[in-house]
């Protein structure tokens, strides 16, 4: 089983495996927070989001179910 590990970034809570290392802030926006991070299986760059109350409205969550199925698809160099 993945041992997660916590890391407190401008007041929020990222919850992720120990695969990640590195966190740092990139940027902030209407639906969260986003940071950069080392995965060590790959050794890639990676962006990791965290998004605030994504299922609180039913809109809130058609929003972020759709961001997920847009970004399944997407692979960028930054």
């Amino acid at each position: 089983m993945a041992e997660f590990v916590r890391a407190q970034i401008f007041g929020t809570t990222f919850e992720i495996t120990s695969r990640y290392s590195d966190l740092q802030p990139v940027g902030m926006g209407a639906f969260g927070l986003v940071c950069s991070a080392r995965d060590q299986l790959t050794s890639q760059n990676v962006a990791v989001k965290k998004i605030m109350k994504p299922f609180s409205t039913p809109v809130l969550a058609k929003r972020t179910y759709r961001e997920l199925k847009l970004l399944k698809h997407l692979k960028h160099e930054n």
